[in-house]
């Protein structure tokens, strides 16, 4: 990666999955428009697949804790 690229990243920020979304666009654009960031494009993709499983888990404990609300109100119906 040359010096602009480095500038270009260095504000990025994964909080949500169009986060994630909107990278990969601005890569895959630069891959088929300006033949940059080709040799550094598996990389990308395997940060992103590693935070989209951990975007996953956050979400899954979330859906777990409510199930388990859910249930526990359940129980003190009967």
């Amino acid at each position: 990666m040359n010096s602009d690229d480095n500038r270009k990243y260095a504000c990025l920020r994964l909080n949500s999955v169009e986060d994630a979304k909107e990278l990969i666009r601005k890569v895959l654009e630069e891959i088929c428009h300006e033949g940059k960031s080709v040799e550094m494009s598996g990389r990308v993709c395997n940060l992103l697949q590693v935070w989209l499983r951990s975007h996953e888990m956050t979400k899954l404990e979330d859906v777990e804790k409510r199930l388990e609300a859910l249930e526990k109100r359940a129980e003190g119906r009967q």
